[in-house]
């Protein structure tokens, strides 16, 4: 169980959709969390109605339940009491959660020598060679190529996601040739910083999301 903390950035899932909201106060077995919201809209809920609630440790990916207690206003914040959970269960480590997409992409290769953040930052990965990312997890990447890579390469690419492109760099850890003549590499991420992979695992989970809805 991990605890939770006044502060902590959490997302409400309610009625298919994704709000963004953050934890106010902790007192006694009551959370205050800041009314969730989703772009400009505000979460529409009444007391007893329930929730799902998660929260993001290191690496790791925790959840539970809470139920709407009351609703009051501190500082001009409007917030939503709900009941401490009973339980918190640890989803799963982020590096295993996998999505498949289908995206064009450009790359750069960077050498074999890991270089630093500032200076990946500031390098252009459009003005590499192109691919096909075909999934991506909290861990790293799946590439397919028209050249071959080398284990132990590092490369940069933009990951496509809806409102933005993320920069990412990673290492090469395998690279097989397929049926169709065309490499698919294998890539772990090196020196992410903890925003960028925050986009990641939420780009991801809410794939997830998707796909579990369309079912």
């Amino acid at each position: 169980m991990s605890d939770i903390n006044i502060n902590e950035k959490i997302e409400v899932l309610y009625k298919d959709q994704v709000y963004k909201s953050q934890i106010q106060e902790i007192i006694a077995k009551q959370i205050f969390i800041s009314l969730p919201t989703k772009g400009t809209s505000q979460i529409s809920i009444t007391n007893g109605e329930s929730f799902e609630v998660l929260y993001y440790k290191g690496k790791n990916v925790f959840k539970f339940n809470g139920i709407v207690i009351d609703k009051t206003t501190e500082n001009t914040v409007p917030q939503l009491i709900i009941s401490y959970p009973v339980e918190i269960k640890k989803i799963q480590r982020r590096e295993f959660f996998r999505v498949e997409v289908v995206y064009y992409v450009e790359y750069l290769k960077v050498g074999e020598e890991l270089n630093s953040y500032e200076i990946i930052n500031n390098l252009d990965p459009e003005k590499g060679n192109k691919g096909i990312l075909l999934d991506i997890s909290g861990g790293g990447l799946k590439l397919k190529l028209k050249d071959k890579l080398n284990i132990g390469d590092v490369i940069v690419t933009k990951i496509p996601m809806e409102n933005e492109k993320v920069v990412v760099m990673g290492r090469v850890v395998r690279c097989e040739l397929d049926d169709s003549k065309r490499y698919v590499c294998g890539v772990e991420f090196e020196n992410m910083d903890s925003k960028t992979q925050e986009k990641i695992i939420r780009f991801i989970f809410d794939r997830i999301r998707r796909q579990i809805k369309a079912i």
